[in-house]
């Protein structure tokens, strides 16, 4: 019986696999295992990359995180693909990886990254853990929500206390307004130091 193939493999005649590696009513002329595989004994090894029966479904497809890896990298997540022939569209998504999920498989599962060392608590009880970084609740602030915007107060009185002052504000903010070359003079002083916020202003805190 002839055999053919890198070990002898393949026992049926070479015309017979060979078409068996192409689809189905494809012509002479179209490329074994769609050019991105080696077709032996009439099934296709596809390249790294790529995937199907004919190896028409590329698994770089699947979605990237914002490092650009796919699927958040092989720690992560895997893209599979699958199609029923090369004439159908392929469906490439990412299997994630335990502990992880996600369209890029880039969002952790575990709370571990919204907890203070000090305090074990998610978020300091101040707003919820989404994709390992917290969401602060209105009136906190910082990476684990432990920066309360109104301690001790109403926010509405602070917000009050902000407008009275607020060309004394803009003068120990930034050294703008009406008071800018004399701070000290025209406002009160100053208790407490200035703080970027995540808005990217100032806040001040003096006695009145």
């Amino acid at each position: 019986m002839l055999r053919f193939g890198r070990q002898c493999q393949c026992t049926q005649g070479n015309a017979e696999n060979v078409d068996k590696c192409r689809p189905r009513n494809a012509t002479a002329d179209t490329s074994l295992c769609n050019g991105r595989g080696e077709c032996s004994c009439g099934h296709c090894t596809c390249r790294e990359n790529f995937d199907g029966e004919f190896c028409q479904c590329n698994r770089q497809a699947c979605s990237r995180d914002n490092n650009g890896h796919i699927c958040g990298g092989n720690e992560r997540g895997e893209c599979t693909c699958r199609s029923e022939d090369i004439t159908s569209a392929c469906l490439c998504q990412c299997q994630c990886m335990p502990g992880y999920t996600g369209d890029d498989c880039s969002c952790p599962l575990s709370l571990d990254t919204c907890k203070k060392q000090s305090d074990q608590s998610v978020c300091s009880d101040h707003g919820v853990c989404s994709c390992g970084r917290c969401l602060c609740n209105e009136g906190y602030l910082g990476s684990f929500c432990s920066i309360a915007v109104c301690p001790g107060q109403d926010c509405g009185s602070l917000n009050d206390s902000c407008t009275r002052n607020e060309d004394c504000a803009r003068c120990y903010g930034f050294r703008t307004g009406p008071h800018a070359h004399n701070c000290s003079a025209a406002c009160p002083p100053l208790v407490a130091g200035s703080g970027i916020v995540p808005e990217g202003k100032r806040h001040a805190i003096w006695q009145t």
